[in-house]
């Protein structure tokens, strides 16, 4: 029997010092809040599980209406602790390259990961064949996907958006698909990972994951240089993009992924970009 887990990164939410489980969404994220509504209403979701911050509960509590949202204390976000001035990626990276390492006032990757799934395995066995939405946050829903494949790692987390919503497919505890479900401002995200049976390049499979940076378009239609500073990424279209329309990039898009996949290129992930002329917005990834 299959079970669906929908987990729901919180909305944007300010930063604020001593304020890690009271602080709630900014007026952007309760916007934002009102999208993952619309996509999760499509979905007949039973049950609503959150973790204890506000941020995350706020973010589904519109989509939960009238059902109770279970909160459990273990699905808290992880702890970085103590880290250097001006060095937060720097020591999340650390902390995913060494899961035994942890900041002074910190939490080790193994800790936070074995305390979030145990509670996913309890809540995948209680709700066997039920849809299921977790409000999370980016740093233990990557860990809990790294639990069933280890691709899940830095790179992905830092990839992920406030809110993201990734629906995860199991077999009994046995994930067997993952998809995005998130659209960013007239932008939809597709994905095929190894666990995708179905593309439309047909089935795939490989070791290792590769999570691509979106490539920026700016309001001339010429591609940006994108990012890959921080990221592992497949080869990109050599192509000019300078007055391409939304179909025809779809298009080509397709057409170089597909050429990539027939030269052995491990593309996994491949995003088809639909332009309304933006750029992304700037974010942070706490």
């Amino acid at each position: 029997m299959q079970t669906y887990i929908y987990f729901v990164r919180h909305s944007e939410s300010p930063f604020i010092i001593g304020e890690e489980r009271s602080r709630g969404l900014s007026e952007k994220g309760k916007l934002e809040a009102l999208k993952v509504t619309t996509i999760l209403e499509k979905e007949e979701i039973g049950i609503y599980v959150s973790s204890p911050y506000e941020r995350a509960i706020q973010t589904i509590k519109d989509a939960a209406g009238n059902k109770e949202i279970l909160i459990f204390e273990d699905l808290r976000e992880r702890q970085i602790g103590i880290i250097p001035d001006n060095k937060f990626k720097e020591s999340k990276l650390m902390a995913y390259q060494d899961f035994d390492y942890y900041f002074p006032g910190g939490e080790s990757s193994k800790d936070a990961q074995q305390r979030a799934i145990k509670i996913l395995i309890d809540l995948l066995n209680t709700f066997e064949g039920k849809k299921i939405v977790i409000g999370t946050h980016g740093d233990v829903m990557t860990l809990m996907m790294n639990y069933f494949d280890k691709s899940y790692n830095y790179e992905f987390w830092e990839s992920t958006t406030m809110p993201d919503i990734y629906k995860l497919q199991f077999e009994g505890i046995n994930l067997i698909n993952v998809t995005r479900q998130w659209n960013i401002r007239g932008r939809q995200w597709h994905q095929l990972t190894p666990y995708s049976r179905f593309g439309p390049f047909g089935p795939r499979s490989g070791p290792e994951l590769k999570w691509i940076r979106s490539e920026r378009i700016s309001d001339t239609g010429k591609r940006n240089q994108p990012d890959t500073s921080n990221s592992l990424t497949a080869s990109r279209p050599s192509f000019g993009l300078k007055g391409v329309g939304r179909r025809e990039y779809k298009n080509i898009m397709r057409n170089t992924l597909s050429a990539n996949s027939k030269n052995g290129v491990d593309c996994f992930e491949y995003r088809i970009s639909y332009f309304n002329r933006i750029t992304s917005p700037q974010r942070s990834n706490r």
